[in-house]
């Protein structure tokens, strides 16, 4: 049977706040997630690093940008991911930014080089929503020098942005429009069309492709662990995907190893946290028995 990733809850914590950035996808795929805190890479481990030219980071703050356009100036940045293998019928991207300049066109993120197929941008402060390469104004605006977070969610004829985990445009098409070239597979902080980059920060870039129980999974991002609940609090719960000696170690953003556990057989074995000392927010489970190793989200609230 085909090993399917656990959906999970997706909620970002402003860092030393507590404070959650809202809605979840949990009936989508979990398909990629980049910290963007310690380094480029996709820390469930399906692909490869982030392409970054000319930027400020890996670091607390994510990324650091500098708006200049990636093919008109040789002082530019930029930030793409891999290819993605995406289904097109149900997808979503999400990512925490924080703008530097105001009253500025910006593109946040676009999904595809040549079409524009999907993607947020900010034009005089005010958010929009792109859906092949067409804009869509929404009700809310972004203050410079603030995390915000932006996501985008397509489902086989609409299109939803999300600014801080609340609904704020909507657009309908037939269905994106896109090449298969790789360049239309990736997402970026530049728009090709308009020679315009996004000028501020990046951190938490996240992307769902498929539904739970139809997607069509990424190999090497299969993962048969069962964790739950997620998000946890006291603790959670594994089901391994075989009987052995299990090697449990939960990874902090910044990557630092913040709890091991040992264990033998297939489970469930309780995974106790002590939230007293963990921080609230992202981390991920990776978990190993010298046959393998698997790898799983999981948010502590």
């Amino acid at each position: 049977m085909m090993c399917k990733w656990i959906a999970f809850v997706c909620m970002w914590f402003l860092a030393g706040t507590g404070m959650v950035w809202g809605q979840s996808f949990t009936d989508l795929e979990v398909e990629a997630y980049w910290p963007l805190t310690a380094d480029a890479s996709d820390s469930l481990g399906a692909y490869g690093d982030l392409e970054l030219v000319n930027v400020v980071g890996p670091g607390p703050d994510g990324i650091f940008l500098n708006g200049n356009y990636i093919y008109g100036d040789p002082d530019s940045s930029l930030a793409a991911t891999p290819p993605i293998n995406w289904d097109f019928d149900h997808l979503a991207v999400a990512l925490e930014f924080k703008t530097v300049d105001s009253g500025a066109y910006r593109p946040i993120f676009i999904c595809g080089d040549l079409y524009r197929w999907l993607g947020a941008q900010i034009a005089d402060d005010q958010l929009e929503l792109i859906v092949n390469d067409i804009t869509v104004p929404s009700s809310a605006h972004v203050a410079p020098g603030m995390w915000h977070r932006v996501a985008v969610r397509w489902d086989a004829g609409t299109a939803r942005l999300y600014l801080d985990g609340a609904e704020v445009a909507t657009a309908s098409a037939d269905s994106l429009i896109h090449t298969d070239s790789d360049n239309d597979y990736r997402i970026s902080n530049t728009h090709f069309g308009s020679a315009e980059a996004f000028k501020g920060y990046w951190r938490h870039l996240q992307v769902w492709s498929g539904q739970v129980a139809t997607a069509v999974r990424h190999p090497q991002a299969r993962v048969s662990l069962k964790v739950w609940p997620n998000p946890a609090r006291e603790g959670m719960w594994v089901a391994f995907p075989a009987t052995g000696k299990w090697r449990c170690r939960l990874i902090d953003p910044l990557g630092g190893v913040v709890r091991t556990y040992e264990l033998e057989g297939n489970g469930p074995a309780f995974l106790p946290l002590d939230p007293g000392t963990l921080a609230p927010g992202w981390y991920v489970l990776v978990v190993t028995d010298g046959r393998g190793t698997y790898r799983t989200p999981v948010v502590l609230d």
